[in-house]
């Protein structure tokens, strides 16, 4: 056995350590890799209306579905989540829970970064001896979106509603969990694709519809959910790819490329 640092470069810095590397690794006869650590990912959901999976609901409640999702996609982007207790929307509470997320790398939360009476995240990230970097971004869905620092804890706060959720965790988390792990980009495949349905959208954002790629007649067609609502949890499962509509547009016209970023393989038409 050897190491594989100490002749050529077969695999330089940067490089994902799958089943090609190992091996690679394992011809060329190395015993040890140098790997980057796996970031630690805490995930606080919020919310009074909020109640565990498997809990008695009351009216007006509905399941906690964000952290499990968020769960799933920090693991899928190459690091470890711990899901925590949910935080009530009350600011000693939730501050008391911020300041108590540990050793963590990252902290990523869902709820409480709009603009209502029950939006508390920036207040009690302050009261918890944090700093806020970033609030709001000019996109749809996703645009309450809070970034900020606790500690050496990077903080993510995403909006309560599971698509919107998702897709600010797939744009503005996501590539900063892999570039902790040592790993360039956020790891999804683009594409160029022509829009299957006009569109008209606000033109200071930028609109990231949801929908699939279809292979027709030998081009890649982007073909919109019917639901783009952001609370809608069927229409967040069935994500298999983003448009971006840039901002600075009004109208696009059917057949017009876009990029998109692809989350599931196209279907072939």
């Amino acid at each position: 056995g050897g190491d594989l640092r100490r002749g050529a470069i077969a695999l330089p810095a940067g490089a994902q350590v799958d089943a090609r590397a190992i091996g690679l690794a394992a011809a060329l006869g190395a015993t040890r890799l140098t790997v980057h650590r796996r970031p630690l990912v805490a995930i606080l959901p919020t919310g009074d209306e909020v109640v565990p999976l498997g809990a008695r609901r009351r009216p007006g409640q509905i399941v906690e579905s964000n952290a499990h999702a968020v769960a799933a996609a920090v693991r899928e982007a190459g690091a470890v989540p711990r899901v925590l207790p949910i935080a009530r929307d009350d600011l000693r509470a939730l501050a008391r829970a911020l300041a108590a997320t540990g050793r963590a790398d990252v902290l990523v939360t869902t709820g409480g970064v709009s603009v209502g009476e029950h939006d508390l995240l920036r207040e009690a990230l302050v009261r918890a001896g944090g700093e806020i970097d970033l609030w709001r971004v000019a996109m749809r869905p996703g645009k309450p979106f809070l970034f900020g620092r606790l500690g050496r804890t990077l903080l993510f706060g995403l909006p309560g509603s599971p698509a919107s959720a998702l897709v600010g965790f797939e744009l503005l988390v996501r590539p900063a969990l892999r570039a902790l792990a040592g790993l360039a980009g956020g790891g999804r495949v683009r594409l160029r694709a022509r829009l299957g349905a006009a569109q008209e959208k606000p033109a200071e954002l930028a609109l990231f519809l949801r929908g699939a790629i279809e292979r027709r007649d030998g081009a890649a067609w982007f073909a919109p959910l019917r639901s783009q609502a952001s609370g809608d949890p069927a229409s967040a499962a069935a994500i298999g790819a983003l448009a971006e509509l840039p901002a600075g547009r009004r109208r696009l016209r059917r057949g017009e490329a876009v990029e998109c970023l692809l989350l599931r393989p196209p279907a072939d038409g």
